[in-house]
């Protein structure tokens, strides 16, 4: 699993906002680094998912009580009910 982590870029949450779009649903932002132009490499989430340039795709549900976020990867396979722990806001994903 740690493999998987390494070949993501590094991405730092952000902050995760309590804007309800549906039910159950919310806003996470994840910035990429090292950030040359930050504003170029910042993503708003919607519906929890984030594709990568190099379509990648990670799963990110929110908890906004505690504003964290977990994170899972569909894409590599394996149990998609499997998640890793919990990463606070400022926390990289790595």
């Amino acid at each position: 699993m740690d493999a998987v982590l390494l070949t993501l870029r590094p991405l730092k949450v952000l902050g995760i906002k309590n804007d309800r779009l549906k039910d159950g649903e919310s806003v996470i932002q994840v910035q990429r680094r090292p950030t040359a132009n930050a504003m170029s490499q910042r993503w708003d989430i919607t519906n929890g998912t984030i594709h990568l340039r190099n379509k990648k795709e990670l799963v990110l549900t929110s908890n906004v009580e505690n504003d964290s976020v977990h994170v899972h990867n569909p894409v590599e396979g394996g149990d998609p009910s499997q998640r890793w722990d919990m990463i606070p806001r400022g926390d990289e994903i790595k």
